[in-house]
């Protein structure tokens, strides 16, 4: 986790498959480019253990989810967390 961020980056790579899974808060100190560092090929990106998604949180991540990672092939969400 970087020591400013309330959400953990959690890469496990399996052949040509990397599990990017997103742990705590997307708020404003969400780093896009923290998150999205050494994954390549096929990304799945595992929000559920996010805890909330503050109002900043939203900006940044629309910053990290409008493109493609450097290195991904694909990016496929899952385990999003139900709209309140």
């Amino acid at each position: 986790m970087n020591p400013s961020s309330h959400c953990e980056y959690i890469r496990r790579k399996v052949g040509s498959i990397t599990h990017l899974r997103l742990v705590g808060v997307i708020d404003e100190t969400f780093s896009p480019e923290a998150a999205g560092q050494d994954v390549i090929g096929h990304v799945l990106i595992d929000m559920g253990r996010i805890e909330r998604i503050s109002s900043f949180g939203v900006r940044k991540w629309i910053e990290f989810s409008s493109k493609m990672l450097p290195g991904a092939v694909s990016m496929q969400l899952i385990n999003a967390p139900p709209i309140v």
